[in-house]
């Protein structure tokens, strides 16, 4: 340092704050607004969540109701609902999401209600850049033409997501939670995984623990006959 002359020390000191990651003190911790929700107690406004089961377990049909939840703002069971749109990117099973969006309006006497839900009737591969980013825009276009917010993105399945990779790598399943941390950056909202369940269900979502490690939240769907159960 006392080789350098005073301009370029200047300059380096003048640079300085830009080196430097930014901190919270005490006070600003101690200020920090509580966790918000998109459902109250299971799904976090502009967080990440994974929700896995077998196959048949209905666990695309309890997103589709959360997403449409969501959009209508109307409460789910007993938790209360925050209103906004949902870009749902079906990668799998397009042919019966109509039909199951129609029955869910019915039950619900809103045939008819325009409500601000979106799906993307593709795969979209996270792990390619121009893919990821093309997502983004459509999710940013869709609030624009809607006039509401992204609130939820949700992308069914993780498998379809990231095509190629080694769903036990830590490192190819670190690339997906890096695209779900842009998607959630740029969008502003909640992104939501579908996933499968391992060989042995009781031992969590298929592939590495870095995906556990990753999440807000993690919920696990197991069926009955005609009763699935929801654990958090």
């Amino acid at each position: 340092a006392a080789r350098l002359s005073r301009r370029y020390r200047g300059k380096l000191f003048h640079r300085r704050s830009h080196l430097v990651f930014p901190t919270l003190d005490i006070p600003a911790l101690s200020n920090m607004p509580p966790v918000e929700w998109l459902i109250d107690d299971i799904i976090t406004a502009e967080g990440f969540g994974i929700t896995y089961g077998p196959p048949a377990s209905l666990k695309s049909f309890l997103l589709i109701s959360w997403a449409l939840h969501i959009a209508s703002g109307t409460p789910w069971l007993d938790h209360k609902v925050r209103q906004g749109g949902v870009l749902y990117v079906a990668g799998e099973g397009v042919r019966g999401m109509g039909r199951r969006v129609r029955a869910w309006l019915r039950h619900r006497g809103m045939e008819g209600v325009d409500l601000p839900f979106r799906l993307l009737p593709a795969s979209v591969n996270l792990t390619d850049p121009e893919q990821l980013a093309r997502l983004v825009r459509t999710a940013v276009a869709t609030a624009a033409e809607e006039g509401t917010p992204i609130a939820m993105v949700v992308i069914d399945t993780v498998a379809r997501a990231i095509p190629g990779a080694d769903e036990n790598s830590a490192q190819d399943m670190g690339r997906f939670v890096a695209a779900i941390e842009h998607i959630k950056a740029h969008v502003a909202c909640h992104v939501h995984g579908v996933h499968h369940s391992g060989k042995d269900p009781d031992r969590g979502a298929r592939g590495s623990s870095a995906l556990l490690g990753a999440v807000d939240t993690m919920i696990r769907v197991t069926r009955e006959e005609d009763q699935i159960t929801v654990a958090v």
